[in-house]
């Protein structure tokens, strides 16, 4: 019988430790009280439509992100949730810092928007809690 339990735990531990991106169509948009700078916010043909969303998955689910642009302040994102802004058609860079007690630090990615419409990112944690924002297709 314990041994069955024990069975169970291991492999609910390593399912729910499964770290997996989101969907667009699945991500929840961030409440608006976690949104630290709305002016990002606004819809303008002339830039680019950027995502920016936060992995599900077991790994740094007790902390949210936080977002900056070129060092400015968005939005504080927990899982499974998204940030949809619009950016000038030029580099910028993209910050994300875990709050409270996750560690991982500060990491930053340099995008080029300028020959691009719309942009997607994805920010988590990986298995071995390794802090991490890249691109994505999904």
């Amino acid at each position: 019988m314990l041994k069955n339990i024990y069975l169970a735990l291991f492999i609910l531990l390593i399912t729910g430790c499964a770290i997996k991106p989101v969907t667009n169509e699945n991500a929840k948009n961030v409440p608006n009280k976690r949104i630290l700078n709305s002016r990002y916010l606004i819809k303008d043909d002339s830039k680019v439509f950027v995502i920016i969303k936060r992995d599900q998955g077991y790994v740094g689910s007790a902390c949210t992100t936080q977002i900056l642009i070129d060092g400015s302040p968005v939005a504080n994102l927990r899982m499974s949730e998204k940030i949809m802004i619009y950016l000038s058609p030029e580099q910028h860079i993209i910050s994300s810092v875990p709050q409270g007690i996750c560690g991982g630090g500060i990491v930053e990615l340099q995008i080029d928007l300028t020959s691009k419409k719309t942009a997607t990112f994805r920010v988590g944690f990986d298995g071995n809690a390794t802090h991490k924002i890249q691109p994505t297709v999904f």
